[in-house]
């Protein structure tokens, strides 16, 4: 059975863990409270690395798909389709999935050139 001073401690983690939240990061800052070890510094540091990876991914997803833009004579402009793509890749990291910029390029130049011939 916890103590009064250890349950208190534990809401102070778990508010210190929290606090770290960034946006598009809530489950992980909610499997991080959940764990019962990860402090808030800890904390703040794995958001901060799993932000950076997204940004990378977007980046490069971004890149690949202005390439794609060119390659496939896609219509669309490289903008909207760097934007879907983050939007996808968005909702994709939010569940822990982490998807290759081929597979969302695929994904919106077959959607782009399904729609073109409809």
């Amino acid at each position: 059975m916890a103590t009064a001073w250890q349950r208190k401690a534990e809401r102070a983690r778990v508010a210190a863990v929290r606090a770290q939240l960034l946006p598009g990061h809530e489950a992980l800052i909610e499997q991080l409270a959940a764990d019962g070890v990860t402090s808030g510094p800890a904390a703040a540091v794995l958001v901060v690395r799993a932000e950076l990876r997204r940004r990378a991914i977007a980046a490069q997803i971004e890149q690949e798909l202005a390439g794609a833009a060119e390659r496939f004579a896609v219509t669309v402009r490289a903008e909207d389709l760097a934007r879907h793509a983050q939007q996808f890749v968005d909702r994709q990291f939010v569940v822990g999935v982490v998807v290759a910029v081929d597979d969302v390029i695929d994904l919106l130049t077959s959607a782009t050139s399904n729609s073109r011939t409809k």
